[in-house]
């Protein structure tokens, strides 16, 4: 196993908590917009516990936290 792997599984729970990891809208294979997948996507990092995500996509770009009263 490559150790720099190991390290990032390792530390990885212990950092969910600071993350705000950028989203993306997802397409479709006719370039619509698949807002499912998004919040999907979404719920999923909510969910393994991050801080919040930040949407950086083409529409409502911004800030998400699960924890803020917006």
């Amino acid at each position: 196993m490559n150790h720099n792997v190991f390290w990032v599984a390792a530390l990885l729970p212990a950092l969910l908590p600071a993350l705000l990891p950028a989203l993306m809208t997802r397409c479709r294979a006719d370039r619509s917009s698949d807002f499912g997948a998004l919040t999907r996507k979404g719920k999923e990092w909510v969910a393994a516990g991050v801080a919040g995500v930040v949407h950086c996509g083409s529409t409502r770009a911004g800030l998400f936290s699960p924890t803020s009263n917006a």
